[in-house]
């Protein structure tokens, strides 16, 4: 019985020390041997030459920025009234815009809509109106001149008047609950002066 414990403990010791031969070897290989290769040599992997799109300068063409004629221009396209507004960087703007840019097109509302030598164009959807419209509603029973912002298209108070909401006939009020869209300021005036007389 003892040479069968003593034969147990030898084969137990025997095991260890493979394992632990094993273990070692595998440990030199991970933390790199001088004979090891890197690994992009083994498959041929070379790096791509890539450029980034932008620039400092702006669109990156690989010619000398201060003769490139490249543009950056954000498009926006206005779904309640369907209009499309364009905005071009020139080259003063746009080295001082570029943080803008960045975080413009952190927002994800951005898609890439042209990519060409030379220039680059974003574009995103907003449901408002473009800012050249102006939008008369209620506000705490007396009728504002709303503007839309251009990059959200969130509206903001332009100016409140003295006329009160309940005043209007019913037709009106129906619209003002939506908001009464005019194209220009000289409209505005003539529906002011119109519904107060």
């Amino acid at each position: 019985m003892f040479t069968k414990i003593k034969g147990y403990y030898l084969y137990i010791l025997v095991a260890s020390l493979l394992l632990l031969i094993l273990v070692g070897l595998s440990l030199a290989d991970i933390n790199g041997r001088s004979d090891s290769k890197d690994p992009k040599e083994l498959t041929g992997y070379t790096e791509p030459n890539i450029k980034p799109i932008l620039s400092r300068d702006g669109i990156n063409t690989g010619s000398n920025p201060q003769k490139s004629k490249s543009t950056i221009a954000f498009k926006i396209h206005y779904e309640k009234c369907g209009h499309t507004v364009i905005e071009e960087l020139d080259q003063n703007k746009r080295a001082n815009a570029l943080g803008a840019l960045q975080y413009e097109l952190d927002q994800k509302d951005w898609v890439l809509d042209e990519l060409s030598p030379g220039r680059l164009v974003f574009k995103k959807t907003i449901d408002s109106y473009c800012p050249k419209h102006y939008i008369v509603k209620d506000k705490d029973g007396y009728l504002a001149i709303y503007k839309a912002n251009s990059a959200s298209g969130k509206l903001y108070p332009l100016e409140e008047t003295n006329i009160r909401a309940d005043s209007l006939d019913g037709q009106v009020k129906d619209k003002l609950k939506d908001g009464i869209v005019i194209d220009n300021l000289e409209g505005v005036e003539l529906f002011i002066e119109d519904i107060s007389s």
